[in-house]
């Protein structure tokens, strides 16, 4: 795997959070897949934590959002 491909499906399965039914679950899958990237050197640190930063912003949203649905 090379690190393009590796950002591609970061990006991917990120933008699938924001119609995620199970918003926890797939948070972490994401989560996994930064970790592992970061650790096979595919991003570095910087770009890890930028990752991580947007996914909880949509997660935060995300979460939000079906809370007030459910309500």
């Amino acid at each position: 795997m090379n690190a393009k491909l590796a950002k591609s499906a970061i990006e991917l399965e990120s933008a699938k959070i924001s119609r995620s039914h199970c918003p926890v679950a797939d948070r972490t899958f994401v989560m996994g897949m930064i970790d592992l990237a970061e650790i096979a050197d595919l991003i570095n640190r910087h770009e890890a934590n930028a990752y991580r930063d947007a996914l909880d912003l949509k997660f935060c949203e995300r979460n939000d959002y079906l809370k007030r649905a459910s309500a």
